[in-house]
C-alpha cells in the first residue's frame, strides 16, 4: 500500500517536474506550465492525501529550482500554483460559500503582491521594475482585476478537473496503483 503511494507521487512528481522544464524553455509558458504542474497533483491529493501532495509539492520545488533554467515559472510554481491544488481541497471543506471564496481571494492578492515584491525588490530584474514603474497605479489596478477574472477561471477549471477525475480516472488509478 505505501509502496504504491510513494510509486504514485514519483510518478507525477516526476511529470510535473517535466512540464515546469518546458515551462523554463518555452517564455510564453510563465503562466501556463506551473498551472499544469500544480493540476497533475490532484490524483495525489484525493488518492493518497494532503500529506503526500505536500511532499511532492515540496521535491518538485526544488527539482524545478535546479533544472529550469529560467527561474520565474518556478517562482510561480512554488508561491501558488504548486500548493494551491493542494490547498483547495482544505479551504472547500468550509461550509460558508462567501468564505471560502473570501479565503481564496484573498490568498491569490496576497500572492500576487508577494510576486511582486519579490521581482521587484528583492530579485531586482531591473527590466521588469523599469517597465512596471512607467505604468500607472490605473493600469496595475486594471492587471490586478484581469489577473483576479483569470484566477477565478482557474479554480472554476481546477473544480471540473477534479470532478472527471472522480468519475472517470480515480477507480482506473486505484485499481492500477492497488490504492483499495
Amino acid at each position: 500500500m505505501k509502496s504504491s503511494r510513494v510509486a504514485l507521487c514519483g510518478m507525477i512528481g516526476a511529470l510535473s517536474s517535466a512540464i515546469m522544464f518546458f515551462g523554463g524553455i518555452f517564455p510564453f509558458s510563465y503562466f501556463v506550465m506551473p498551472a499544469i504542474a500544480g493540476t497533475v497533483f490532484i490524483p495525489i491529493v484525493i488518492e493518497t492525501g494532503r500529506r503526500w501532495a505536500l511532499m511532492t509539492y515540496t521535491t518538485v520545488s526544488l527539482v524545478s529550482a535546479i533544472i529550469v533554467f529560467d527561474k520565474f515559472p518556478v517562482l510561480i510554481f512554488i508561491m501558488f500554483f504548486g500548493f494551491y491544488p493542494i490547498l483547495k481541497s482544505f479551504i472547500e471543506g468550509i461550509k460558508e460559500i462567501i468564505t471560502v471564496y473570501a479565503i481564496k481571494f484573498a490568498l491569490f492578492n496576497t500572492v500576487v503582491f508577494l510576486c511582486y515584491y519579490t521581482v521587484t525588490s528583492v530579485i531586482v530584474v531591473s527590466e521588469i521594475a523599469d517597465e512596471l514603474a512607467e505604468y500607472n497605479r490605473v493600469l496595475l489596478m486594471a492587471f490586478l482585476v484581469l489577473a483576479n477574472v483569470a484566477f477565478l477561471m482557474y479554480d472554476m477549471a481546477l473544480t471540473s478537473i477534479v470532478s472527471i477525475y472522480l468519475y472517470r480516472f480515480s477507480g482506473i488509478v486505484r485499481r492500477l496503483m492497488r490504492l483499495q
